[in-house]
């Protein structure tokens, strides 16, 4: 469907005991334009006379109708916590970020087209693009045609990996450090480990799927990693995972720039614009966790936020180190944990499959090229900050289990990062909207 053109917020939620809440959702582009800017005055209105303002980020692949029901799911099961133990006074206005996340039509096992118009381009269109970025036209053009089709041989997979390795050598923002050139076998290698656990059944588990909560992703493959450069002298590649890879990074810039542009122009104008007794909070979802972070780290007021929770965060494990690279580079979202005042609270937990499984095939950086680094090694540069928790980030890191009603979480505290490892709580990915993740929301608000 095409989500409603209103100025307004989009409704009202409540739930028995709870007075209705405002939830409004503002629309971005792909280059983090906001595209309802009335929606967003009267948001910034409306926050002014709250306690408290939830900023909500969804993930990848949602539509309008998933990111919809995941908003909901999130402020219902606060509205109920809140409803049934706490007494003081509780005026929220909830902010939804709506961004273009998918493009990847359902025929292919992933979500739906983005609601909107056609553009004509169908999303391996768009993966080509981005990967054939900064090539001359006959080269851009001769590799457009390979991904195209069903599968390659050696000499031509080795053709299209030296073409577009550039797109796979690039900074990352997580990490904040120079570019690492990454060699073209080594490309070739990450395009088959994915392609080794690609699932049996045509609708069985995609690379990222951040969609309605529930999706089982147990049932795919391992890697194969035994005689893994072996089987790449002789191996047929398909090209179709090559192209999910670099949607993988496509998606991971888009979430980055609309952030760091749109939503942060968006959040420091809630950090200047509110009294300094209403609470300013920031939610997010896998990649929606980098909307969040980026425009905590880019907007410049000098106010910190109250709170940051990222549920599963498609992030490298390495997005808060004090030493990123071995050479004293730091994560490149390091400097948002002194901008929030309870520092920043994630989970983590060993059943999301793509965080553990496959996100780390897509990472920037080059692996150690002397071993062969198998999916769901914790120790891994492309290790997920959703499937193993922060790395090399010191001290300033404290580990929890789950707690449950009426336990609380220890507090947050400025600097620091609150994890908690989900595995009892989080079967998958998409499994965000529960009691318990309830129940760490509501925890993170508790005055």
């Amino acid at each position: 469907m095409v989500e409603p053109v209103l100025t307004g917020p989009l409704e009202f939620v409540t739930v028995p005991g709870s007075i209705p809440v405002p939830l409004f959702v503002i629309a971005y582009d792909k280059d983090g334009v906001c595209t309802s800017p009335e929606t967003a005055a009267r948001a910034v209105e409306a926050a002014r006379a709250g306690t408290d303002v939830i900023l909500l980020s969804h993930g990848w692949n949602n539509d309008w109708d998933t990111m919809l029901a995941r908003y909901r799911g999130w402020i219902e099961g606060l509205l109920k916590v809140r409803a049934a133990g706490t007494v003081e006074q509780f005026l929220p206005v909830f902010i939804g970020v709506y961004w273009p996340s998918i493009i990847a039509p359902e025929s292919e096992g992933w979500a739906p087209n983005l609601a909107g118009p056609d553009t004509g381009n169908s999303w391996q269109d768009e993966v080509v693009t981005f990967l054939t970025a900064g090539l001359d036209a006959e080269d851009a053009a001769e590799v457009g045609r390979a991904l195209r089709q069903p599968t390659l041989d050696p000499l031509e997979s080795t053709k299209v990996a030296e073409t577009v390795i550039g797109a796979f050598s690039g900074p990352d923002s997580d990490v904040a450090g120079a570019a690492i050139p990454v060699p073209a076998t080594e490309l070739r290698r990450k395009w088959l480990q994915a392609q080794d656990v690609e699932p049996a059944a045509p609708d069985g588990p995609v690379l990222i799927d951040d969609g309605a909560p529930g999706n089982d992703t147990s049932g795919a493959a391992p890697a194969v990693t035994a005689g893994l450069f072996d089987r790449l002298r002789s191996a047929v590649l398909k090209p179709l995972w090559l192209l999910r890879l670099g949607s993988v990074l496509l998606m991971k810039d888009r979430s980055g720039r609309v952030g760091g542009y749109g939503v942060a122009e968006l959040l420091e104008t809630l950090l200047d614009t509110v009294p300094a007794t209403t609470r300013v909070h920031l939610v997010g979802h896998s990649f929606g966790s980098k909307v969040v972070l980026s425009a905590l780290t880019r907007n410049n007021s000098p106010r910190p936020v109250d709170s940051v929770l990222l549920f599963e965060p498609a992030m490298s494990a390495r997005s808060f180190a004090a030493d990123a690279d071995d050479h004293g580079t730091p994560g490149g979202y390091r400097p948002a944990l002194a901008k929030s005042r309870s520092g920043v609270v994630l989970t983590y937990s060993a059943h999301d499959f793509p965080l553990t499984k496959l996100f780390h095939l897509a990472a920037r950086r080059a692996s150690d090229l002397g071993d062969v680094v198998i999916a769901g090694a914790a120790e891994s540069a492309y290790a997920a900050l959703g499937g193993f928790g922060p790395k090399r980030v010191d001290e300033a890191v404290d580990r929890t289990d789950p707690v449950y009603p009426p336990e609380h979480y220890r507090p947050g505290l400025n600097g620091r990062v609150l994890a908690i490892r989900g595995d009892d709580i989080i079967p998958g990915h998409g499994d965000v909207v529960s009691d318990a993740t309830a129940w760490i929301l509501a925890d993170q608000l508790r005055s």
